[in-house]
């Protein structure tokens, strides 16, 4: 059953503070090697409706961002059925969910969830006022996190068609949920929804159009635009004015013509914190006629943005380009370059294999269903089969770009695995090509030189601390042990393979240095297991697994994983000591944290009643603790009485883990009112505030580390220190810090100004001449204390 709750054994935030200039927030590492993933933690935590999930229904796709007022404060989305508590559903993989939210403020070691406002059951004020009630299913989460708190969470709404009128579309729309992280813990929820925008909508209908597949990212701010946000405090409303940050959304519009279906990538643009926005403009040749899954990079030097996508050949006797797209958005002339069709990487030779498409079943809500090889590219593409017992997987582009506006793009394709490089047959390497321009790319390179079995796929890349971070599926220590052309398992139960096992799939992590050819560390596992021994005083063995290919959708008869996984730096964006917001890209010794997060099986249980003798009991799930009445889905049925051998047989979750280099330091509450105390009348007292702030370090190395926290600077007119009653300030203190565990420091501060910034430097020690001293090389970071000037004081400080 579900872990609620479960913690982690590492992660925080921190800032380094090198001669005045924060550079990042960022871990200690000395090698690039030096890859530490965190416990594996489950995000779905809660058993009352809809703060948590008592249904243990799926969760997938899951998207994540830390806020750039607190990287210990995370917030991610996913595709979510906990409204769902009827089995047999005629959904498809996306069908009948909405989309979940999930927060924590501890860095991920725990987590809350609900939904975002608006779902189908949804009577709250905010819920019923938003645009997006009335819609039956959301699906296809993207978060992003802009400067100042704020978090951007795109989506897609629609009602699914109905069986009998299958030419009739339901209507659909793409939209763009805000929220902002007032950083206030001691309120409780520090996130505050500020509603959601409709960015295109389309009633559907008889051959009607359907919208699809968004994708988002936010820039920082370029001038000086300023958005009003209003939140609500205890006391009545707080306006906050912050800098606006331009947004951009890409999704797909599918559109029919004389031809048939078409599948257009549209493009549209807010440049007042997603308020308001551009009419959309479609990206893509004309001429082609399928393209999805795009994927946003933004230029951090002049905020230029590049859209790729997967370009799909639909033509006759396959004539046309099957390949990866590049437009570019430039922002100071504010218009499309023409996109870049095909890669264009210098392949060895054109491959072409025969397709493999049926045309009935091409298109479903949540990406393209088929399973092609083509000429350009020799991608992994396989379709959702309930025949094959298969999963869903496209490869689509993900895409990141460095401080010197470098872009990286990454997917994964066939032809390139030593051991098995037929373009057809072989297994599927995550590879990568690099461009200046978006014009002219580098070579495709496998990023891993390691000799492994199994496929490659779902890569999620992103930038920050001048580290290139990917992070994708692996399915070399599939159980199975069957390494083939799909990553299928013939038959829900029996022999799924010629070992007997099925297929297993874990999450992989691997960094580079930036550069023409990035050179990628060896991949570390990020998913972990519990572990124990299966007999007595037997070895340790993983009691769990994640098995891709279990038939949860389509009435039980078909699997689904989702279409991507994701990754983050915590945070992306920094405020420099100028007080302007930049990207968290800054090349130092200490690469940033990272939170990667994805769907994993691990958590189902295998049904155990055929309830209806149809020979299938993934068709008979029923939810547990629940004997009948009214169903939430829909109050006109009938929940079905809990057979407790099936209850689990849905419990799909998403996990998360945080990536570090061994030394993690932060503050729980980082933003404190200082300056003169106030009289009932708001005028000032001839009397200064004393704020306390915890400093923690964590040491999620293998061994006991010492480390000495100083503050580096005394604030105006006040003192820090870590003596509350010193005469002088005590301003170093040392601290011995066994393996995978965390010391805490309390600091006390008063300042004339209200808002001044404390920096705190963590760094390791060694012992020389019987003397602790700064460790040459060591792991080292730093934290700021009121980091951001915008941030809305606590509203009850007492």
């Amino acid at each position: 059953m579900r872990r609620l709750g479960s913690p982690t054994s590492r992660h925080s935030y921190v800032v380094r503070l090198l001669s005045g200039i924060v550079v990042a927030i960022a871990i200690a590492i000395t090698t690039l090697s030096a890859q530490i993933p965190g416990r594996n933690v489950n995000m779905v935590a809660g058993t009352k409706w809809p703060e948590g999930d008592p249904f243990l229904q799926r969760q997938n796709e899951p998207s994540i961002a830390a806020s750039t007022r607190n990287p210990l404060h995370l917030f991610a989305g996913a595709n979510d059925y906990r409204t769902v508590d009827l089995p047999g559903l005629a959904e498809d993989e996306t069908g009948d969910a909405w989309l979940g939210v999930f927060k924590s403020w501890d860095g991920g070691q725990r987590w809350v969830s609900t939904l975002v406002p608006g779902y189908p059951q949804d009577t709250s004020a905010l819920g019923v006022a938003s645009p997006i009630h009335g819609y039956g299913a959301s699906a296809d989460p993207v978060v992003r996190a802009g400067t100042n708190g704020l978090i951007y969470y795109a989506g897609l709404v629609f009602d699914r068609a109905n069986a009998a009128t299958p030419d009739v579309t339901g209507k659909s729309a793409i939209f763009v949920a805000r929220y902002i992280d007032n950083n206030n813990k001691e309120a409780g929820d520090t996130f505050e929804y500020l509603g959601t925008r409709v960015l295109q909508k389309d009633p559907g209908g008889v051959g009607g159009n359907f919208l699809d597949k968004p994708w988002l990212a936010v820039d920082i701010p370029r001038d000086n635009t300023r958005c009003t946000i209003v939140t609500q405090g205890s006391k009545g409303p707080i306006t906050q004015s912050v800098p606006a940050g331009p947004l951009y959304v890409a999704y797909t519009l599918r559109s029919t013509d004389s031809l048939g279906n078409r599948y257009d990538v549209m493009f549209t643009r807010s440049a007042d914190c997603g308020n308001t926005w551009s009419t959309p403009t479609r990206l893509n040749d004309p001429a082609e006629r399928a393209n999805q899954g795009a994927s946003i990079a933004i230029d951090p030097r002049n905020g230029n943005v590049f859209i790729a996508w997967r370009q799909f050949d639909l033509t006759p006797n396959d004539t046309g380009t099957d390949a990866l797209v590049v437009a570019k958005y430039n922002l100071p002339m504010r218009r499309i370059e023409a996109p870049h069709h095909g890669r264009k990487f210098d392949k060895p030779k054109k491959r072409k294999a025969p397709k493999q498409i049926d045309l009935r079943r091409f298109y479903r809500r949540g990406g393209i269903n088929r399973a092609l090889e083509a000429n350009e590219l020799s991608p992994l593409d396989q379709s959702t089969s309930s025949l094959q017992i298969r999963f869903r997987t496209n490869a689509y582009p993900t895409m990141a770009i460095d401080e010197t506006g470098r872009i990286y793009m990454a997917w994964a394709e066939r032809g390139f695995d030593p051991l098995n490089p037929d373009p057809v047959l072989g297994s599927a390497r995550i590879l990568m090509a690099t461009s200046t321009d978006g014009r002219t790319w580098t070579p495709a390179r496998a990023v891993s030189s390691e000799n492994q079995k199994g496929h490659q796929l779902m890569p999620a890349l992103t930038y920050a601390g001048g580290k290139l971070m990917l992070v994708y599926y692996d399915i070399r220590e599939t159980r199975s042990q069957s390494f083939t052309q799909y990553i299928d398992d013939k038959s829900a139960f029996g022999n799924p393979q010629a070992t007997g096992l099925r297929h297993t799939i874990d999450l992989r992590a691997s960094m580079a240095t930036p550069g023409a050819t990035p050179a990628f560390t060896p991949s570390v596992k990020v998913s972990e297991y519990i572990e124990g021994p299966r007999v007595p005083k037997g070895p340790n063995v993983p009691w769990q697994v994640n098995p891709p290919n279990l038939p949860m959708f389509q009435k039980g008869t078909a699997p689904f994983i989702g279409d991507y996984v994701d990754v983050t730096a915590a945070p992306t964006m920094i405020m420099d000591a100028t007080g302007k917001w930049v990207y968290n890209n800054t090349a130092s010794a200490t690469p940033p944290i990272f939170h990667a997060a994805w769907t994993d099986n691990r958590d189902v249980r295998i049904p155990l009643v055929d309830a209806d003798g149809d020979g299938n009991p993934w068709n008979d799930y029923t939810p547990p603790g629940i004997n009948g009445g009214a169903s939430i889905f829909d109050p006109t049925k009938t929940v079905a009485q809990c057979v407790p051998g099936n209850a689990g047989s849905r419990n799909q979750n998403v996990y998360t883990s945080r990536i570090t280099g061994g030394l993690l330091a932060g503050s729980p509450g980082n933003t404190k009112r200082l300056g003169q105390r106030l009289d009932a009348s708001g005028a000032p007292l001839n009397e200064l505030i004393e704020r306390s702030f915890v400093v923690f370090a964590q040491n999620t190395g293998d061994t006991t580390k010492r480390f000495r926290f100083t503050i580096t600077n005394q604030p105006v007119g006040g003192r820090a220190s870590f003596d509350q009653f010193s005469a002088a300030p005590l301003t170093a203190i040392d601290a011995d810090i066994p393996y995978r565990s965390t010391a805490s420091r309390t600091l006390y501060a008063t300042s004339t100004d209200p808002h001044a910034q404390i920096n705190v430097a963590v760094q390791e020690l060694t012992l020389v001449n019987n003397q602790y001293q700064v460790k040459t090389g060591g792991l080292a970071t730093a934290v700021i204390l009121n980091p951001d000037i915008d941030n809305p004081d606590i509203d009850n400080p007492d």
